[in-house]
């Protein structure tokens, strides 16, 4: 059994209702995860009807990152929501981006992942501070970043000027 799995056999029609804390240690096993600190709802909806299964996937909550222009750490609140089916199968298939398919010997499914990829789609993809008060960049790394990054010369090519002459 999953910590983060779903029954989806021998259940009777209905709505199915699953809530999971998203904490720290969730994000451990993603080596490349950027999220330094989290606190995040996870409720869950499997609907079950005859021989359809949906599935809803809603968090809520917040997660630390560093700034992109500062690089201090910054609370970035998120919230998403996706809907997906569930088709069960005797051949394994490659899931799509709204369907899952399982084995007709498969009776949960692990969702961790599917909240991993719900969390990190709600990140928007510039991380900077608001500019609010007690939300700014740090003033002395916003001036160093701008003593040391490159300052790029926009020059022609004396060629391409040549080639405008043409016309």
């Amino acid at each position: 059994m999953y910590k983060y799995g779903i029954r989806i056999t021998g259940i009777k029609d209905g709505n199915y209702n699953y809530s999971f804390k998203i904490c720290d240690k969730f994000f451990e096993s993603y080596v490349n995860s950027d999220i330094h600190h989290s606190s995040i709802e996870s409720n869950v909806t499997l609907n079950k009807d005859q021989e359809k299964l949906k599935l809803k996937i809603e968090i809520s909550g917040h997660v630390n990152l560093l700034c992109d222009l500062c690089a201090e750490i910054i609370k970035i609140k998120v919230i998403n929501e996706i809907n997906l089916i569930i088709e069960i199968r005797n051949e394994l298939m490659e899931n799509g981006d709204d369907i899952i398919y399982v084995q007709n010997n498969q009776h949960e499914i692990d969702i961790k992942q599917l909240i991993y990829e719900t969390v990190v789609l709600s990140i928007p993809n510039q991380r900077k501070h608001s500019g609010k008060i007690g939300d700014k960049c740090n003033p002395d790394m916003i001036d160093l970043t701008n003593k040391y990054s490159f300052q790029r010369e926009d020059k022609t090519d004396p060629r391409w000027e040549k080639l405008k002459d043409l016309k």
